[in-house]
């Protein structure tokens, strides 16, 4: 799943105490970030786990598909995801349960999510949903207080959704949708949002129309178009899956829950409705960036063994940075190892690192990866957090940040208001309910 919808459907955190547990740790990392220090004092808000790294398909430009992942197969045990969450669950606003790995090839998955509900942490699995789950299964996936169920369907046709979902059974994964779907009305949810991700490619891209048309026909949550990673068809690879090349007729991002969520966030958050216009993000460039990388601040991989990774985006375990949470450094939580330093150092000074941060793969993912996810944080944000961030935004966040985040642009407007006894005395349910 991408991020287009997050800003807009991100569930507030509700308990008071976890609240003020999360936004504190929020603050902390943005300062970090922000003075570019090496060792955090701040544990990470954004992370990614893979409960395991096998899949059934052999989708051909994924690297467990078509088995170049160099990584140990295996599957998270229950007493080391319990521990795992047990450190970073109540300073964590979203958990991404997807990488490498199939989550639902882990039979206690929902049973898992389930137990750390009280963490309040907005999970997310992607997921191809080509496997056979009996109805009780599908049950207990929709109750395990799971944010988002992001279901991989490529195409609106059998004959399309095979040439890259190779192995994949398109006929089981929109029964299993449906199910979940109706499921959901059943039990009167609000959560787990249900998004078709539809990943184009040039077989699959004049086949929009009809996935618009099943999607509603569904009753899915959110219907979301993603460009396929594949290369042009000038290059001729065997695999026979190229790159899209037709512009969308529609939106990238589309949904009855995307309007009614929002509507909400508008009416209840106040930052929200200061930037009330949908923005489905990516069309945002800028030239030049401070040089950093927001993995080393914000987040981190963690594998089905236990291993920390740098990032999602390379996920070979010679390019780990700690074999367990124990390697992690002095301050408890925090991603702190020698080559978490190494690699912030890297970025802060210019200096010759050895880890793979030198040779980034993807090095867009270090500015804009979580771009959409700190809208989404910042338009839930309690009156106290906005009030600080208002009153020193120069504290929190880099000058780009007010051209790549909206919500901070918004900030910075109120910042000369922010140091008014107007501004720290008034009634703030007012305002915040205020036009």
């Amino acid at each position: 799943m991408s991020d287009l919808a997050l800003p807009y459907v991100l569930a507030p955190i509700t308990d008071p105490v976890l609240e003020r547990v999360k936004y504190d740790n929020f603050l902390v990392s943005l300062r970090n970030r922000r003075e570019r220090v090496t060792l955090l004092e701040s544990k990470p808000f954004d992370l990614t786990m893979d409960l395991t790294s096998i899949c059934h398909l052999k989708c051909p430009y994924c690297s467990t598909g078509n088995g170049t992942l160099k990584r140990q197969k295996s599957i998270m045990k229950e007493d080391l995801y319990l521990d795992l969450m047990r450190r970073v669950g109540e300073s964590c606003f979203l958990m991404w349960y997807f990488s490498n790995g199939e989550p639902l090839l882990h039979k206690r998955f929902a049973e898992l999510v389930g137990s750390v509900q009280h963490q309040q942490v907005f999970s997310i699995i992607s997921t191809n949903l080509s496997l056979e789950l009996s109805d009780t299964a599908l049950r207990q996936l929709v109750a395990s207080g799971l944010g988002m169920i992001s279901v991989s369907l490529d195409g609106a046709t059998a004959e399309t959704y095979s040439l890259y979902r190779r192995g994949g059974d398109f006929d089981l994964v929109v029964r299993n949708m449906r199910r979940l779907v109706e499921l959901k009305r059943e039990l009167g949810l609000t959560y787990p949002l249900i998004e078709w991700r539809f990943l184009r490619f040039q077989h699959n891209e004049h086949e929009e129309k009809a996935a618009r048309k099943l999607a509603a026909d569904i009753g899915v949550d959110l219907l979301e178009f993603w460009p396929g990673g594949a290369p042009p068809a000038e290059s001729r690879r065997k695999e026979g899956v190229y790159r899209s090349t037709k512009p969308l007729a529609g939106p990238a991002i589309s949904g009855p829950a995307l309007a009614r969520l929002a509507a909400h966030q508008r009416a209840t958050r106040k930052l929200a409705r200061m930037v009330p216009k949908f923005i489905a993000g990516g069309e945002v460039e800028i030239e030049s960036v401070t040089r950093k990388c927001d993995w080393l601040y914000f987040s981190g991989m963690i594998h089905p063994s236990g291993r920390i990774g740098p990032c999602c985006v390379s996920n070979d375990e010679v390019d780990d940075f700690a074999e367990t949470f124990e390697q992690l450094g002095p301050v408890d939580g925090a991603f702190n190892s020698a080559k978490h330093v190494e690699a912030r150092n890297m970025f802060a000074t210019g200096a010759i690192s050895r880890t793979v941060c030198q040779k980034c793969p993807q090095p867009r993912a270090q500015h804009y990866q979580f771009r959409m996810k700190l809208r989404a944080i910042l338009r839930n944000a309690p009156d106290w957090a906005v009030r600080l961030l208002a009153k020193e935004p120069e504290t929190y966040f880099l000058p780009e940040d007010k051209i790549l985040v909206p919500e901070v642009g918004a900030l910075m407007r109120l910042e000369s208001w922010a140091h008014s006894k107007r501004f720290w005395n008034m009634d703030w349910r007012a305002w915040r309910a205020s036009p």
